[in-house]
């Protein structure tokens, strides 16, 4: 989402750092950790391109549980119903990518539950970056990378990570006696 210095990301063979980046922004779906809000309604933060029909709209605030009336602006939601209402958001923009940052790390669990249940169902079909302290929130991932001081120590599936003595099972386990 920042500019790349060095390196190079490839999506679909195409090298992103050749590309504008509202162009790459635009194809791309996030659910961040901290919601944010522009000023305006719940509609216009909830389709802030304004295309979406208002039966979708309504519809994506029901899937994910919050019944908000678009045309008003009420900052007021804890900070489950911001990340839930990110999550509507999302729903709302069609993309094949969606990174996901840290986007369940302070809700309740059964906030989590819900959000991860809708993330699996909705966006099936599309590939999921994750940014995840949370692992047992990645079990079902194809890959794990993971990072320690910024480098890359890990890269595998998660059972593959767990079967072997391994950095990603060392964090599993510690995670598992704290919970």
């Amino acid at each position: 989402m920042i500019e790349l210095h060095q390196g190079t990301i490839l999506i679909d063979g195409i090298d992103v750092t050749k590309v504008p980046r509202e162009t790459t922004r635009s194809r791309l779906n996030a659910i961040p950790q901290e919601t944010f809000f522009l000023r305006g309604t719940f509609r216009e933060n909830l389709d802030p391109s304004g295309i979406a029909e208002e039966a979708s709209l309504v519809q994506a605030l029901k899937r994910v549980n919050l019944e908000i009336s678009t045309a008003t602006w009420t900052p007021r939601l804890s900070h489950g119903q911001r990340q839930l209402f990110s999550l509507a958001r999302a729903i709302l923009r069609p993309a094949k990518i969606v990174v996901l940052d840290e986007a369940t790390s302070s809700v309740d669990q059964e906030t989590d539950d819900l959000m991860q249940g809708i993330i699996r169902e909705v966006f099936e079909d599309c590939t999921l970056i994750a940014v995840a302290h949370r692992l047992n929130t990645i079990m079902d991932f194809d890959r794990v990378a993971v990072l320690e001081g910024g480098e890359l120590m890990e890269y595998d599936s998660p059972a593959n990570l767990l079967a072997k003595p391994s950095l990603f099972r060392s964090l599993y386990n510690d995670q598992q006696i704290r919970h």
